[in-house]
């Protein structure tokens, strides 16, 4: 296996690439628009700013907030490749923003420093606010690999990659469905994905009024926090093709300066068919 790395002072392998060249259904860069208050009126732009407001970029308006002050997370500068992130405290930090999803397909693109190795470290979820009826994405589970997990009424099934993760180490991990087959990647590497559960879910789909979207917690029946480090989150209303992945992928490793997989984006156990 080939692998591709540069260290963010050298050229691009997409000189000619931006994200904004795809059509997104949610795009969060912790370098861009950024707010410490839900109103956008004042820029987080120090160190350790308050983050009220996470903008949206897509253009679809779909921005991450928190109203009151303790349940904030915070900006931290030149974390990954000299730019910034933002970090939950894993006490009570979480920013919420409307259900805007009712497709069965999309692919969702996390780059996030790992910060919590073992245990239930959610970084994306959505959920009915009334009941156990809720998807996240975990960074790590045990064990440290990435994970999504689907719940319904105390019924799950969890999709789990094949590749340990190390704490502190920055990664660019991926999930992809059309509504029948999911795929997973981690760094760019197709991963060999372990189904536990007998729940057949369409992933993306609204399935149960779904109420909300969170970042760095699960806000359902309760609210459980987590901790880690998020630069940058993109999430497609469709499954992107193999193409369009493998130049996402390689933009994100030369913007962060991460090894990536330069081949085998189609490799691993192949499409999983989860319904």
């Amino acid at each position: 296996m080939s692998q591709l790395t540069l260290s963010g002072a050298g050229p691009s392998r997409t000189p000619f690439f931006s994200l904004a060249d795809i059509t997104w259904a949610l795009w969060l860069d912790a370098a861009q628009e950024t707010y410490q208050d839900a109103a956008k009126t004042t820029p987080a732009d120090g160190d350790g700013d308050p983050i009220g407001c996470w903008a949206d970029l897509s253009g679809n308006g779909r921005d991450f907030s928190q109203g009151t002050a303790d349940n904030k997370p915070t900006l931290q500068l030149s974390e990954i490749n000299g730019l910034p992130v933002i970090q939950s405290d894993g006490s009570n930090d979480i920013l919420l923003s409307t259900n805007f999803s009712s497709a069965e397909s999309g692919t969702l693109i996390l780059v996030y420093n790992l910060v919590m190795g073992d245990l239930y470290a959610t970084v994306f979820s959505t959920a009915d606010e009334g009941a156990v009826v809720y998807l996240a994405f975990y960074t790590a589970r045990r064990p440290a690999a990435v994970n999504l997990l689907s719940m319904y009424g105390g019924v799950g099934q969890i999709l789990m990659g094949n590749t340990p993760q190390t704490i502190a180490q920055t990664y660019i991990a991926a999930f992809s469905s059309d509504g029948t087959a999911t795929r997973m990647w981690l760094d760019g590497a197709s991963q060999i994905v372990n189904i536990t559960g007998d729940l057949n879910s369409k992933w993306f789909a609204d399935f149960a009024g779904r109420d909300n979207f969170a970042l760095f917690g699960l806000k359902h029946t309760s609210t459980t926090y987590d901790t880690n480090k998020l630069a940058e989150l993109l999430l497609a209303p469709d499954d992107l093709d193999d193409a369009t992945l493998l130049t996402v992928f390689e933009h994100l490793a030369d913007k962060y300066a991460i090894i990536v997989a330069s081949n085998n984006i189609d490799s691993g156990n192949g499409d999983i068919i989860v319904s």
